[in-house]
């Protein structure tokens, strides 16, 4: 079966999870955690500080849907 596409958002994300971002001027997306700190929502980075999600420039798409079996048996 193949997965469901993930829709494009509209704007950021509007609650925590996993969500692919693509920033203006990037040629790929990059898969980002958004987790809700200090009442806040963060987009978190591995090569930076953590960015909120309200100063974002780019598209969203998600968030991901949570796994609903092992791929290994």
């Amino acid at each position: 079966m193949a997965p469901i596409p993930l829709e494009k958002l509209l704007g950021p994300p509007s609650v925590p999870g996993w969500y692919w971002f693509k920033g203006d001027t990037a040629r790929w997306e990059m898969l980002s955690e958004v987790r809700l700190i200090d009442g806040e929502l963060h987009m978190m980075k591995f090569y930076a500080d953590n960015v909120p999600v309200a100063e974002t420039n780019g598209s969203w798409r998600g968030p991901l849907r949570p796994s609903s079996g092992t791929t290994n048996k």
